[in-house]
């Protein structure tokens, strides 16, 4: 995760995916993912935005980092997938879209999937979007060869490192 912001959307995907794939029995070598995320790296391209202005010209190294399926391509690499494996974003649907690509992959192709959201605090010069926090959440999707438990949550935790500021009821 590092001390810069540049990569907390792609870290915070990667461990949330990571940890699913784990609990569920996938390889991360070779589960393909899904990665949503309303915004993506929005802290790296509002650093960009500032960059423009005050210097001219954004930083190349930061830029590689800011595009939307960052996540999706630093994991794939740190893993060594070369799977299948996508970012998508959709706005107040994202949720639904992103749980509606893992199941169309699972239903056509069989096999395992991981879907993992993640948005990180939205930075001050974008209000509109109201105040958050930053959140990460993975889904292990399976086919089981007997058609047994189609949908199964279990095991839900917060993680610790994370400040809770609402209680689910």
């Amino acid at each position: 995760a590092g001390s810069t912001p540049v990569a907390w959307c792609c870290a915070r995907a990667s461990s949330v995916t990571a940890q699913a794939a784990r609990e569920g029995g996938a390889s991360l070598g070779d589960v393909p993912t899904v990665f949503a995320s309303e915004l993506g790296e929005v802290q790296t391209a509002v650093t960009l935005l500032a960059m423009i202005r005050a210097e001219g010209i954004p930083s190349p190294m930061r830029f590689k980092n800011s595009v939307h399926n960052a996540a999706s391509g630093t994991a794939s690499i740190a893993w060594q997938n070369t799977r299948f494996s996508t970012a998508i974003s959709a706005g107040p649907d994202l949720v639904a879209m992103g749980l509606l690509e893992a199941w169309a992959f699972v239903d056509l192709h069989g096999g395992d999937v991981v879907v993992s959201f993640a948005e990180e605090e939205i930075p001050a010069p974008l209000p509109r979007h109201g105040a958050y926090p930053a959140l990460g959440v993975a889904f292990h999707l399976s086919t089981r060869p007997d058609g047994a438990h189609p949908v199964t949550l279990s095991a839900l935790r917060l993680d610790a490192s994370v400040p809770v500021a609402c209680a689910l009821t």
